[in-house]
């Protein structure tokens, strides 16, 4: 879906954008860096005392899950070749991983009940003692706190793409898209643009909050110091998506999730903003904006 350069939704776009940077902008100062910012007061997210072998063991039962699924997904494209396009067999593919992802916590989950161990996502991860201040915007509605957290993020994850896929043209590097971004950019199919948003916007922000921010940094920030949990699990987040131009500001984009979540407890808050980031990529590609813009990523 291709628009000239002077079309008016193309303007229009390009003006949404530029607003919604800067308010990401004033959320990221009120909020977030201001000197008055009550966000960095509190931490409402609790210790995960979840032992070393029943995390690895639950890690296991995810990635076993994904793998599983997406093997089952390909021995089926080898069974049926050439009865579907190759970018719809994309499509499952990914489909299969996220889910089989999502089934492998929850075989995780029963199989330490099973065993007697500590149930960690059983645990209510927000603590039962509220802070004497509430933190605004995240003491509302879960849309709205996860829209100013996508707000935030933003101008964050524009500013590293930038950067990120200059340095990468200096240095020769391939600064090619997401296979999947590439794909979405190209089809004119609705069935595959529809299925496309519903694994960008529902499936994916669910299971890899679930693993990445639920799993990994709860596991790990009351276990390495500084900054390590946030760098740690945004680089294992990042990675997942396997492409070098996104790399950068997919870490970026861990990086404020993991902090969104321990300041609020809500993982909720950080699934509905991971999904409105991947609705706005979306967007952007839709749009053709791509062409105009540093590619933007899709998580």
């Amino acid at each position: 879906m291709d628009f000239a350069l002077d079309e008016p939704v193309l303007l229009a776009v390009n003006v949404l954008e530029i607003l919604l940077l800067i308010a990401g902008c004033i959320i990221l100062h009120r909020w977030y860096l201001g000197s008055k910012s009550q966000i960095l007061k509190f931490k409402r997210l609790d210790a995960w005392t979840i032992s070393l072998s029943n995390f690895l063991t639950r890690a296991l039962f995810a990635l076993l899950g994904g793998l599983s699924l997406q093997f089952l997904a390909q021995s089926l494209e080898q069974r049926f070749r050439g009865s579907l396009d190759a970018d719809i067999w994309l499509v499952v593919y990914n489909l299969a991983f996220q889910l089989g992802l999502l089934g492998g916590v929850g075989m995780g989950i029963v199989y330490s009940k099973a065993r007697g161990k500590n149930n960690a996502l059983s645990n209510p991860p927000v603590s039962l003692e509220s802070p004497p201040t509430p933190v605004a915007p995240f003491q509302g509605v879960a849309l709205t706190s996860g829209l100013m957290a996508f707000l935030a993020a933003l101008p964050l994850v524009a500013l590293s793409a930038w950067i990120w896929t200059t340095i990468l043209r200096a240095a020769g590097v391939n600064t090619r898209q997401q296979e999947l971004v590439d794909m979405l950019a190209r089809t004119d199919s609705p069935l595959l643009v529809s299925t496309m948003t519903t694994l960008a916007i529902v499936f994916a922000p669910i299971v890899e909050e679930l693993v990445f921010r639920a799993g990994v940094f709860r596991y790990l920030r009351s276990r390495l110091p500084g900054i390590s949990a946030y760098l740690v699990s945004a680089i294992f987040f990042s990675a997942l998506h396997a492409n070098a131009a996104a790399f950068v500001p997919l870490v970026v984009f861990g990086v404020v999730l993991a902090f969104v979540y321990e300041r609020t407890g809500r993982l909720t808050i950080c699934i509905f903003a991971h999904a409105l980031f991947n609705l706005h990529t979306l967007v952007i590609l839709l749009v053709s904006l791509k062409e105009q813009t540093p590619a933007a990523p899709l998580s």
